[in-house]
């Protein structure tokens, strides 16, 4: 037997015992470093979705804000022939944006908590304004109530339309289409009041107006921004409900995670931002304050354990004027 061999020995019970302490040690110190970087990247995740939230929120709804009021021509007066156009807020004009306190109804979005339906004491805030979908008058048959168009694409029967020149606008129900012309005779839901145009300030109208060509033409836009919920377990979203052909309505959640949501108004030859409930005169206002709060969807990503499950929450303001006041 060889020397080596022969005085060689085992380790002793102590020695094991510090190799295993060592070891998990070591393995504890791995786990720690992996479990940190997870919830640190878990963490960032969340941050990331917050912030991106906040920025479409800020573009999306700053976007609608902006474009309140707006026709097309600078008109300084609107006609409104649709039927009952004071009870409708899709074709209020006058009140083109609008502020709802927390107890105020908005119609067409009950307060509830099944999906699409308002929190219980959230605001909400009502755009309406000329939409993208333009296109040119080439003439009107005040006669057959036509307008013949540069083009009829994007429109379809129902619609609610306006047509305006720099001297007037009109809001009107199309109640037909063809390949060049629409229609505005005294029929549809709600329907016109009038297949007329002639500018009068109340009531309908009983004499005609024809308007040159190049007058704008377009469907009018009207939406509603709320806070509503989602039927998930992350609770409550932004939504945004838009007006579509006739009395239908369009919901769709445009932010997922919000979890308040509050607006404040700046009047013209104001230097504060008031609450809904102190706007008298909603033609008035020539700035919109918005402040959310925006929360994480995963849990125990926050130092705050104990704060609503551990998740982020961020609040942002921003304020957006008006364009055209």
């Amino acid at each position: 037997m060889s020397t080596s061999l022969r005085y060689q020995q085992g380790l002793s019970l102590i020695e094991l015992m510090i190799s295993l302490i060592l070891g998990s040690l070591i393995t504890l110190s791995v786990t720690g470093v992996i479990l940190a970087g997870k919830s640190s990247f878990s963490t960032q995740t969340n941050l990331a979705t917050i912030q991106e939230n906040a920025l479409l929120v800020s573009q999306l709804l700053g976007q609608d804000i902006r474009a309140a009021s707006f026709n097309g021509c600078g008109s300084q007066r609107t006609l409104n022939i649709l039927n009952n156009s004071g009870s409708d807020w899709w074709s209020e004009w006058d009140e083109s944006l609008k502020g709802y306190s927390a107890s105020e109804e908005v119609a067409d979005i009950d307060f509830g908590t099944s999906a699409e339906e308002r929190v219980s004491g959230s605001q909400a805030l009502q755009v309406i304004y000329a939409d993208n979908n333009e296109t040119y008058l080439t003439g009107q048959n005040s006669g057959s109530a036509t307008l013949t168009l540069a083009s009829t694409s994007g429109f379809s029967s129902g619609d609610i339309a306006m047509i305006c020149d720099p001297e007037q606008a009109t809001i009107f129900q199309v109640t037909s289409v063809s390949s060049s012309t629409i229609g505005y005779a005294k029929a549809g839901s709600p329907g016109n009041c009038a297949a007329l145009m002639g500018y009068v300030s109340s009531g309908c109208p009983s004499s005609a107006r024809v308007y040159g060509a190049g007058a704008y033409v377009t469907r009018l836009g009207a939406v509603v921004w709320y806070l509503g919920y989602n039927g998930r377990t992350s609770g409550t979203s932004l939504y945004r409900m838009e007006q579509e052909s006739g009395t239908a309505q369009k919901i769709e959640e445009m932010v997922e995670g919000v979890s308040a949501l509050t607006f404040t108004y700046m009047i013209s030859g104001s230097t504060s931002y008031v609450s809904a409930g102190s706007v008298s005169d909603w033609s008035k206002v020539v700035a919109v304050k918005t402040t959310l709060a925006l929360t994480s969807a995963d849990s125990y990503v926050s130092t705050s354990s104990s704060t609503d499950s551990g998740r982020l929450q961020r609040t942002l303001t921003f304020v957006t004027a008006l364009r055209n006041r």
